[in-house]
């Protein structure tokens, strides 16, 4: 068997050399407490070890957020690399040569490609840092001093410069690469004419894109003429890049999450907003790439910390993209506070203007998402037109109807009054009116979720059966059913692994299955994985005789009716008798509920 390319039996003896403790103990502080491993969990913020690590199974559980996996899916999730980068930072740390995926081209190609475009971005970055040294980058030195950007924050940053359209390509191809692989990297595009290539930069302050892993992804890049064209620009989407995933300043989050100094994660608009809180010492700043932070983003973030404050611009776009970013991290459950800035001031202009100590008073007297949505909503409204003060209302009773319990509602029933000039007794009233309506939108909700949630008996019997096969339960014997029972692909997938396993009297781990099964694609297989007995209770072996039993009754009956359209299709003697001996087996056995049958 293989995944994606790689031969079960190799990885197994990868992951019989890489101790998924002491791997982990690399990445994470661990404590045994009896058989058990725990720790805090590094994919969600949390004060309580949650993160369990088996090391007879050789697999993490996180009971908080759920993650699962192997000592690969945790390299994966905590450097943010796909599963071959994975498998190779693990064969690079026990010296084993990965394969050559000779079996696999496309595989062996999609490798080859990847490392290109990671050697192209390495030479770029490179090029362009060097790029500030020449005394062609008088333009981009003199930005960088007029926007105080100090010497310590270009390093850091890794800050460079493309000084024309054409030095890039013309240097990439003194090192041997074509311009299509430039281009896959996101670096330059091919002239219309098909002859030479230009940098897509050119002539712009450049800023490095890293991954969690300090690897370069790809770039952003500010003019620094007056022109037409946008001022800032991005790499376009390639095999490393991918706007929608990206975070600019990730990489130092991640080093201050290892540090023990993460507290919370603030959020701004753009590059040099970062750059200039991190001067400032706001080092827990990021930004997205002239994007809308989107549901990828939030679930990078969530890795490192539960506390956001939004710092965007204080203008009508900037108050737009704040409520728009809210609702998308109450999503992911985010404890997110804003803080506002003055009316065409973004970060960097408010530290030079006010110093840091504003900056310090403004981040720490942020304000809960209620109280941002109250005052920004009145903002837009004249309170002195009766039309306009209505239409507040209306808004402000649904912002507070978000709230949980109707005490919480009351408390800002003061401030709703405040700025509206609308006494307390009469918002009261209307929002008693609006209890009723959500009780009932409420109720209409549930049953409607109760039927899109719905799952068959016969699909929960199957889930309880295969995890039982995985806990290796006394009473889970393999030889009652094969993989006929399964419709579902992957779970036949599973059931063969673990038959062929046991027929050959070979032992298993839980981690073994990440091997053959691409598990974190599959919501079902994961749920298989890491089921709860504990819905079960004490009947476990008593659930599933029955629940194989019901299984095994539903193929039973299927198989006596297309045996029973077979007999009356026959013309042959014998076949007929052959098919009544086998209608009389599956009879006994519909009639005795005997599985041994």
């Amino acid at each position: 068997m293989e995944l994606k390319g790689i031969n079960s039996e190799w990885l197994e003896k990868l992951k019989s050399r890489c101790d998924i403790v002491s791997v982990l103990s690399k990445y994470i502080r661990l404590e045994k407490k009896g058989k058990t491993y725990w720790s805090c969990c590094p994919f969600h913020h949390e004060k309580t070890p949650s993160f369990a690590v088996n090391d007879v199974e050789q697999y993490y559980h996180c009971f908080g957020c759920k993650e699962s996996g192997d000592v690969i899916k945790f390299v994966q999730m905590y450097e943010s690399v796909d599963f071959l980068d994975a498998v190779q930072i693990l064969a690079d740390s026990v010296q084993m040569e990965m394969p050559t995926f000779s079996n696999n081209e496309e595989i062996y190609a999609l490798k080859q490609k990847k490392n290109t475009v990671k050697e192209i971005l390495d030479i770029t970055i490179e090029r362009y840092t060097a790029n500030l040294q020449d005394s062609k980058a008088k333009l981009a030195v003199d930005y960088i001093n007029k926007r105080k950007i100090s010497s310590d924050s270009v390093k850091k940053f890794e800050i460079g410069y493309s000084k024309s359209w054409n030095d890039l390509p013309d240097f990439l191809k003194s090192k041997g690469y074509s311009y299509e692989q430039m281009k896959e990297a996101g670096v330059v595009e091919i002239r219309e004419d098909g002859k030479g290539a230009y940098d897509v930069m050119g002539e712009r302050l450049t800023f490095p894109i890293f991954n969690t892993s300090e690897q370069v992804i790809g770039f952003s890049a500010r003019i620094l003429v007056p022109s037409d064209y946008a001022k800032y620009k991005n790499t376009s989407q390639t095999i490393m890049f991918n706007k929608s995933k990206a975070i600019f300043g990730i990489n130092h989050i991640k080093k201050l999450k290892q540090q023990g100094g993460l507290k919370r994660i603030v959020i701004v608009e753009g590059q040099i907003d970062v750059i200039a809180m991190h001067q400032a010492g706001f080092t827990e700043t990021v930004a997205t790439l002239g994007t809308a932070l989107t549901k990828e983003h939030a679930r990078e973030l969530k890795r490192f910390c539960d506390k956001i404050i939004l710092c965007f611009d204080g203008d009508s776009a900037g108050i737009t993209a704040t409520n728009r970013t809210i609702e998308l991290l109450k999503e992911f459950d985010f404890d997110v506070t804003i803080s506002s800035l003055p009316e065409k001031k973004d970060p960097d202009e408010f530290i030079n203007t006010y110093g840091k100590e504003a900056m310090i008073k403004l981040l720490d007297e942020s304000k809960p998402v209620i109280d941002f949505k109250l005052e920004s909503s009145a903002k837009a409204f004249d309170m002195q037109k009766p039309d306009q003060r209505s239409k507040f209302i209306k808004i402000a009773l649904d912002i507070i109807g978000q709230l949980q319990t109707f005490s919480q509602k009351q408390v800002y029933l003061q401030t709703i009054k405040n700025l509206s000039g609308v006494p307390v007794d009469v918002l009261m009233r209307d929002i008693n009116v609006e209890t009723k309506s959500e009780k009932i939108k409420h109720a209409e909700q549930q049953i409607k979720q109760t039927f899109q949630d719905g799952e068959s008996a016969s699909s929960k019997a199957v889930k309880f059966i295969l995890a039982c096969f995985i806990e290796k339960m006394p009473w889970a014997k393999i030889e009652y059913i094969n993989e006929d029972y399964f419709i579902n692909p992957n779970f036949k997938k599973l059931f063969n692994f673990i038959s062929e396993k046991t027929k050959n009297g070979q032992s298993f781990k839980k981690s073994d299955f990440y091997n053959v099964l691409d598990i974190e694609s599959d919501e079902n297989l994961k749920e298989v994985m890491y089921y709860n007995f504990d819905e079960i209770g004490n009947n476990a072996k008593q659930y599933f005789m029955d629940s194989l039993w019901n299984y095994a009754e539903q193929n039973l009956k299927q198989k006596q009716i297309q045996l029973m359209e077979n007999f009356k299709k026959s013309t042959s003697e014998i076949e007929r008798k052959e098919i009544l001996l086998e209608l009389s087996k599956i009879i006994k056995q519909l009639k005795n509920k005997r599985l041994e049958d």
